[in-house]
Parts: C-alpha cells; sequence; structure tokens
C-alpha cells in the first residue's frame, strides 16, 4: 500500500510482518491475513492482486488510500509551483494538508513503519510551509495563520515556523499574539533542548517589540526544506534528540554552534 501498485513478494511481506516467527508460520499468517482482509472490504473495492508468489495493491479500485493520494496532491503542488501556477499550488496544498489527518498507523510500533512515518510527518510540515508562504504572498493572513500554527504544533522543534507565525499574526495586526507566539517558541526550545532561540527569532522578536509593525510581505517563496535521510531505525531515544538538533541547524541558518553542541551529549555508542 505504502509503495503504491509496486510488486511486494509474500516471502517479504511474510517476513516484515511477523519477523520472529517461522517461514512457514509467517506466510500461513499472511494468508489467513489476506483472506479476512477480502472479507472486510466491500466487494467494488478489489484492491489486491495476489498469486502463489506476490502481492499487488490494484489503484484503480474504487477505493482510494489517503497516504498515496496525500503524496499525490504534494507533488502536483509542487510540479504547479516550478511553473509559476500558484492558483493549482495552492489548491493541491490545501488538498494535501485536509488529506493529513493523523501520523501514519499512529497505534502501530513495528520498526519498518518508523521511517515512512517520520517521511510523512516532514513532507506534511513542508506541505504547511508552502501553503502558508502562498497565502501569506497573496495577503490571506488569517487562513495562512491556521496553517501555520498547525506546522508549529506538528513540529515545535522547527524554529523557522515559529518566525512564520509571529510574521503573520504581526501583518494581521494582532501583536499581542505575535508576541505570545515568541514566548512559546522560547519556552519549548528551552524545555526540549535547553537553548534559546537564534538571533533570527530574536531580531524579530525586537523589531515587533519596537514598532509592532513590519515591512510588506515576500514577493517571493521561501526555498523548500531539505529532506533529511532516516536511517536510525529501533534507536527512538537517541533518533529524537538526533532529528531535534537536526531541524535546529538546518531552519535557522544564525544558530549558536558552541551552545548547540555544548547542549548534545552523543552518546558514547552512537558512531
Amino acid at each position: 500500500m505504502l509503495h503504491g501498485d509496486a510488486v511486494q513478494s509474500r516471502e517479504h511481506l511474510a517476513f516484515l510482518l511477523w519477523p520472529e516467527s517461522s517461514e512457514s508460520q509467517a506466510r500461513t499468517n499472511l494468508r489467513q491475513l489476506l483472506h479476512h482482509l477480502r472479507r472486510a472490504l466491500p466487494v467494488e473495492c478489489s484492491l489486491l492482486a495476489t498469486d502463489n508468489q506476490t502481492v499487488r495493491w490494484r489503484l484503480d479500485s474504487a477505493c482510494s488510500i489517503d497516504v498515496i493520494e496525500f503524496e499525490a496532491a504534494a507533488a502536483r503542488a509542487a510540479d504547479a509551483e516550478k511553473k509559476g501556477d500558484f492558483t493549482t499550488a495552492r489548491e493541491a496544498l490545501e488538498e494535501a494538508a485536509r488529506l493529513y489527518q493523523d501520523d501514519l498507523l499512529p497505534d502501530l510500533y513495528d520498526e519498518w513503519l518508523q521511517t515512512k512515518r517520520e517521511q510523512l510527518r516532514q513532507q506534511l510540515a513542508e506541505v504547511l510551509n508552502r501553503l502558508a508562504a502562498l497565502l501569506e504572498m497573496t495577503g490571506d493572513y488569517p487562513a495562512a495563520i491556521r496553517h501555520a500554527t498547525r506546522l508549529v504544533a506538528a513540529d515545535p522543534l522547527r524554529e523557522t515556523s515559529y518566525q512564520l507565525l509571529m510574521r503573520l499574526h504581526a501583518r494581521n495586526h494582532d501583536r499581542s499574539s505575535a508576541l505570545r507566539v515568541y514566548h512559546q517558541c522560547m519556552r519549548t526550545l528551552k524545555r526540549e533542548l535547553g537553548v534559546s532561540p537564534c538571533k533570527a527569532t530574536q531580531d524579530l522578536f525586537t523589531q515587533m517589540l519596537k514598532s509592532g509593525h513590519l515591512p510588506a510581505a515576500p514577493v517571493e517563496l521561501p526555498p523548500s526544506a531539505a529532506t533529511m535521510p532516516l536511517s536510525m531505525v529501533g534507536r527512538t531515544t537517541e533518533r529524537e534528540r538526533l532529528l531535534a538538533c537536526w531541524r535546529r541547524v538546518t531552519y535557522c541558518s544564525h544558530y549558536r554552534e558552541a551552545e548547540l553542541v555544548n547542549d548534545f551529549e552523543t552518546p558514547a555508542h552512537i558512531n
């Protein structure tokens, strides 16, 4: 399902889902699972194409898969932006944001899901960031604020999200909310990373504190955020700490390197 209509071997799926079972037991479990799945799905939702060796999801069926639709909408938005078609880009981004209702299979903790789940989280953050930037560019600040607020909630260690939300509140003539976002950022970074906001965030706060307003919205969209490769499946604590520090380095160009290094002590067993 997460790989579209790519053919998957039964042997691979059986090992992926039941890694601690014997090969024969795992394949039996897979047969039973597929049988129950066919019985549970409506007749018109013939999602599976199977034979003795492989399983494939049929994307031409009447049923839809939200993960695939989310990724497709995000791709359409990126393509539209490259062509300068910001109306189509906005519509596709709004569709992607609507489709992402929760993390991928949040109640399951299998290792094979962790990388994909984190990739989708990062993709959501990019979708929300691009959508808020588009709306800011067109002056639709209330709508941009809704998406930027969700962006902060989705990734509370991404400091540029707070900068974006502060800027939007200020341009929406809501100075008190902008200042409240700064204090939220300050508390979160102190609690989670033991650091203060970077110079760019502090300068934005100082500017609003002194003048209460900001210059006109930028005429160009900000560059897309980079995607971090993930390869630390199974090391939950270490991975989360590394992701937190990586986000701070990536999304704040004015961070204090010495302070960040001192605040993060790499465990001896991570090479």
